[in-house]
């Protein structure tokens, strides 16, 4: 996970398990992996069950090209959690818009350069 996304780069020896379950699974979900991600899975991952783990691994490995990519999107693209109290200030719900259009910007920039690099 380190190769895609520098913030996995932590000692899980000293990470509680929920944290890194939630850390694990959260970059997972994001990345697309397909699972059902219940208790039986995330005791699986916590503890480093071959079944669970090994799975995982293969998908990784032989989709790392693509998921490098994706990786590198979701860190400007998954939009962060505002509380809705927040959203009702109006400043806030300016920046907010900011944000949105910031993220729309990007999106738009990074297809354009995506077609370049495919045209050229």
């Amino acid at each position: 996970l380190v190769f895609l996304d520098k913030k996995h780069k932590v000692d899980v020896r000293e990470e509680s398990p929920e944290n890194l379950y939630a850390r694990v699974a959260d970059f997972l979900h994001i990345l697309g992996y397909k699972s059902n991600y219940d208790a039986e899975f995330q005791q699986g991952l916590v503890s480093g069950e071959k079944r669970v783990v090994h799975p995982v691994l293969h998908w990784l490995l032989t989709n790392l090209e693509g998921l490098k990519k994706k990786a590198y999107l979701a860190n400007f693209l998954v939009s962060l959690e505002v509380p809705e109290d927040f959203l009702k200030d109006e400043t806030m719900v300016q920046f907010w818009q900011q944000y949105k259009e910031l993220q729309a910007q990007f999106k738009n920039t990074h297809a354009t350069l995506e077609q370049q690099k495919v045209n050229s």
